[in-house]
Formats: structure tokens, sequence, C-alpha cells
């Protein structure tokens, strides 16, 4: 049985909407990612001047 045009269509419309929505899953995963080793570096150099006895924010 042939597939028709219309079939072909929603078939590859499908197929390009998953793969959006995984390519912004990883983009998410990548961002939270990115997100969380931010926060990991703040964190530590704010311990590291807190430390020091140095204010981390002039006021």
């Amino acid at each position: 049985m042939d597939r028709t045009s219309n079939e072909v269509d929603n078939s590859l419309a499908e197929s390009f909407t998953f793969c959006n929505e995984a390519k912004d899953l990883e983009l998410f995963r990548v961002s939270v990612s990115y997100t969380e080793r931010a926060e990991r570096i703040f964190s530590s150099a704010s311990r590291s001047v807190e430390s020091e006895g140095l204010p981390l924010f002039r006021r």
C-alpha cells in the first residue's frame, strides 16, 4: 500500500516535532548543567573570599 502525500507529510511533521522536542530537552539539560556548575563555582569562590575575611559584596 502506497502512502499518501498527506500521510508522508504527517509522518515528517511528527518526526520534525520529535527532533525539536529532543533538541529542546537536550538544550534544557545542558542549560541546567551549566547553571549548576556556575552555582558550584560561585559557592566555592564565595567560601574562599569569606575565609580570607573579606566581604563578598561591598555595600
